[in-house]
């Protein structure tokens, strides 16, 4: 039979484990709960901005584009050439950062186009103009996903 002295001191550990369990759970709950929280909060915002990135790549591309009509327009085919390379370049970087969809798709068929077109710059072809025209109206009806 033991001792009773045994059986408090038992009883003494178990217990003090017990507070310390309770005290690291008291303590853990509510951060785990709040991380948590924070992580769900963060996995939104993230997926917003990149939304905003595409957003912001569909924005640059139509810029690229404006600024390449207006100088077909203004029939500076000289500048014209490496503004064209720059509008394909962004719209290749676009393409690789879109999840499959609509959008990507007709960027792919825009990239399609750039030695048609860089060649017609070359050659100083008027119709370009046209052609560049399509495009910018195509990247104005382009929607981020």
């Amino acid at each position: 039979m033991p001792a009773p002295q045994s059986n408090w001191i038992r009883f003494g550990v178990i217990a003090a484990l017990l507070l310390i369990v309770a005290a690291f759970l008291a303590g853990f709950v509510p951060q785990y709960r709040k991380a948590a929280a924070l992580e769900q909060q963060l996995a939104g915002e993230r997926t917003q901005m990149e939304s905003l990135r595409t957003r912001l790549g569909l924005a640059g591309a139509r810029d690229f584009a404006g600024i390449l009509y207006l100088e077909l327009t203004r029939k500076n085919y000289g500048i014209a050439q490496p503004r064209a390379s720059a509008l394909f370049d962004h719209i290749r970087g676009v393409v690789s950062s879109l999840p499959e969809g609509e959008s990507k798709n007709s960027l792919h068929q825009i990239l399609g186009r750039r030695d048609e077109i860089v060649s017609a710059i070359a050659k100083a072809d008027p119709a370009v103009e046209g052609e560049v025209g399509k495009i910018l109206e195509q990247l104005h009806g382009l929607q981020a996903p």
